[in-house]
């Protein structure tokens, strides 16, 4: 989104709808894609990778990636209180897309 913005500000006519389209865009392909190929650039830092709960050696599909997102986008922060609520914690959005954290080795 940085960069992004700091390109569109070297165009001073960039019109607000290519701005507004960009951000929505960004924000509604980024994650669930980077969710697609194990997690985001935050999660590889953090050495955490996002894998399927039947078998962690498995990438969640695109499917899966979607419903987790969108779960993460209407419930916030609520989600994250199943974590402590049950012995894999996992959050809801973990729990409705099938998916699961791992520690990277």
């Amino acid at each position: 989104m940085f960069i992004l913005s700091a390109l569109l500000n070297n165009f001073e006519s960039a019109p607000d709808w290519l701005r507004g389209a960009l951000f929505i865009g960004l924000f509604g392909v980024y994650e669930p894609l980077c969710m697609t190929l194990g997690g985001t650039i935050g999660n590889r830092i953090r050495k955490i990778q996002v894998r399927q709960h039947k078998d962690e050696s498995k990438r969640i599909n695109i499917f899966q990636s979607y419903i987790r997102f969108f779960v993460k986008v209407l419930l916030g922060w609520l989600s994250f209180i199943t974590i402590h609520m049950n012995n894999q914690k996992r959050a809801l959005h973990d729990l409705a897309s099938g998916s699961v954290l791992i520690q990277k080795k």
